[in-house]
């Protein structure tokens, strides 16, 4: 992974600045977070809990619901 450009880059007309450390986006469709966390609670998620419990960055969890058409 030393190969990972920090270099300001354009897409779609917009510029884009990587961060100087790499990033992970983990993406759950579909799950409640009551969900999430009960499974974590009874160690159904081993790998996710301890990657959470282990965090020395920021974390932020976002939300997003959609609307009903």
């Amino acid at each position: 992974m030393n190969n990972i450009s920090t270099q300001p880059f354009s897409a779609n007309g917009k510029t884009y600045t990587p961060p100087a450390k790499p990033i992970v986006v983990i993406c759950m469709d579909g799950s409640a977070d009551e969900y999430l966390d009960t499974t974590m609670a009874h160690d159904r998620m081993p790998n996710l809990k301890k990657w959470l419990c282990k965090a020395t960055e920021v974390w932020c969890v976002v939300h997003c619901r959609h609307l009903p058409m």
